[in-house]
């Protein structure tokens, strides 16, 4: 975001980026928010305050970050997720990451299912996910494999967080404050 187009003797740029899960402050009259790995087009708000003698003003604009898939890299895969999660209140937070690469982070709201597409790479992927909200938040999570390509048939299992039921492609969790981890080979 660049606001070198501010007119006056301005002595502070700060930025509010809002994406529904956090806030996150910069300063500066220009700033990159980088949300590695962005799976979905990203609704979030950004807010600028500019400042100097005589006061302040700020402006607050919707945007959307829109996901772009990185160009191939050499044993790249994806993880098709459809995860669903019943949270007492609270939503949810969903890592993704191949065991030697970058978490990639998604949003999960109570209530409806969503659907992902997330990076992978053939071996080891580790998907993680922590429920937020208040510290009496609980709650039961569905993961789904189904259309993951490559998912090497009996690979899926939880290595933290209590199993409700694990079959095939599918896996019910509950949750709690604790973090929970999948791992599934991808061929």
């Amino acid at each position: 975001m660049d606001a070198s187009c501010s007119k006056g003797d301005i002595t502070s740029y700060e930025w509010v980026f809002s994406d529904g899960i956090g806030n996150y402050n910069y300063s500066g009259q220009t700033v990159v928010k980088d949300w590695k790995n962005c799976s979905v087009p990203l609704n979030t708000t950004v807010s600028l305050t500019v400042k100097n003698a005589n006061g302040h003003d700020t402006i607050t604009k919707s945007v959307v970050v829109q996901y772009q898939r990185a160009g191939g890299s050499r044993g790249s895969r994806q993880i098709d997720l459809m995860a669903r999660l019943d949270a007492t209140s609270g939503s949810a937070i969903l890592g993704a990451r191949p065991v030697s690469n970058d978490t990639q982070i998604v949003a999960l709201r109570s209530g409806a299912p969503s659907r992902f597409r997330l990076e992978a790479q053939a071996g080891a992927n580790h998907v993680v996910v922590q429920l937020v909200g208040p510290s009496s938040s609980s709650g039961v999570l569905q993961l789904e494999f189904a259309s993951t390509s490559g998912l090497v048939a009996g690979s899926l299992r939880v290595l933290g967080g209590e199993v409700l039921s694990l079959e095939g492609r599918r896996v019910v969790l509950r949750l709690g404050r604790e973090p929970v981890r999948v791992e599934l080979q991808i061929k």
